[in-house]
């Protein structure tokens, strides 16, 4: 078992060199996590799928795997969407001895009475993996780079994905002025010109209605230019201010700081891979391939450029599920490229806590 998914790691990383290989090395994690997964397993069983379709479609090299069953991230509620490596009796021992685990706010996604998802990561250096190498492949180096962080709903809340992202991103960066914020813009702003007078590359990354607030203030960045000084924001209005679409987001975060490219990061909780933009469409790196869904078929695709719910295959998730239907509304095009246009109002998926809970 633990050679198998030791194999399959290498193929996933492999990925970044050589993404033709995508398809097949797909369908051998479809049958890793139907085989191990318990959790998908009872997913897949409800929606039809069995053993001899199993085979069928993963030694079918004409086979989407945009087709395989995706899971609804709302499942990471209910129970721990785990793959492990080691035997399935060894499953408590090895999670107690990895410490990294993923929970989401719950303040969009989570009704009343229900509890935050939770990611467990068995491996976590295929989360580092994968997140270095995507940051590599838009911005190039972290190491050419001053992050900082304008977090402050996300700081005050333990085992937030995203404040583990900026701290491996910390790590692998090194700069003496990087830092986390919460409210203290007058230091952000003060290290950030001191890293740019500096020479270095400087990234204000943060929730989004923080970077609206700090950006009305008009920082002083009248040495720096698109290139060397970048705004990433992440999302996340938590009801502070009026949701936008990304392109008028995009604007007012421009017209006040006219001296700064403006970018996006998407991630979420229950997926270790992210996307990143520098304007509306967002970029997934080469083992992360997004499709959408029809809104009234969910086990249909849209075609490219028409909007649906969005769905990913990530094959960072070795050790949970690789095949998730989100709850965001998008667009994908023939590039590979997706757009993230806002949330279903609809909440749970009927019956996944029930099935979930029974297994």
């Amino acid at each position: 078992m633990l050679s198998s998914i030791e194999s399959l790691k290498t193929k996933v990383c492999a990925l970044a060199d050589d993404p033709s290989q995508f398809a097949p090395v797909a369908g051998a994690v479809f049958q890793l996590q139907w085989g191990k997964n318990k959790v998908y397993r009872t997913w897949c069983e409800s929606v039809g799928w069995d053993e001899k379709r199993v085979d069928a479609a993963a030694s079918n090299p004409e086979f989407s795997p945009h087709d395989f069953p995706h899971l609804p991230v709302q499942a990471f509620k209910y129970a721990d969407v785990l793959t492990p490596f080691l035997g399935s009796d060894q499953v408590s021992e090895q999670r107690s001895v990895e410490s990294l685990v993923f929970e989401t706010s719950g303040t969009t996604s989570t009704r009343k009475g229900t509890s935050p998802g939770r990611h467990t990561v068995l491996d976590p250096s295929m989360y580092r993996w994968s997140l270095l190498e995507g940051f590599t492949r838009k911005y190039g180096p972290p190491t050419d780079w001053c992050i900082l962080a304008l977090l402050p709903d996300y700081l005050q809340r333990k085992r937030s994905s995203l404040v583990h992202m900026v701290a491996e991103l910390h790590k692998a960066s090194g700069h003496k002025e990087q830092g986390f914020f919460l409210d203290d813009t007058t230091d952000l702003t003060r290290r950030a010109q001191r890293a740019l007078a500096s020479g270095h590359r400087v990234m204000i990354l943060g929730v989004t209605h923080a970077l609206l607030d700090y950006a009305s203030s008009r920082p002083d960045f009248s040495t720096a230019s698109p290139d060397r000084l970048v705004v990433v924001e992440t999302g996340g209005m938590k009801g502070l201010r009026k949701e936008l679409v990304r392109d008028e987001l995009h604007a007012l975060l421009q017209n006040d700081l006219p001296q700064a490219c403006i970018g996006s990061e998407y991630g979420m909780t229950e997926m270790l891979s992210q996307g990143w933009s520098t304007g509306a469409r967002f970029q997934a790196p080469p083992w992360m391939r997004p499709s959408v869904r029809r809104s009234d078929d969910p086990f249909s695709r849209q075609e490219f450029g028409r909007t649906g719910g969005l769905n990913f295959v990530d094959l960072a998730n070795l050790h949970s599920c690789s095949f998730l239907a989100t709850q965001d509304l998008g667009r994908v095009y023939s590039d590979g490229s997706f757009e993230v246009l806002g949330r279903f109002e609809a909440g749970e998926v009927r019956g996944c806590n029930l099935l979930l809970l029974e297994s």
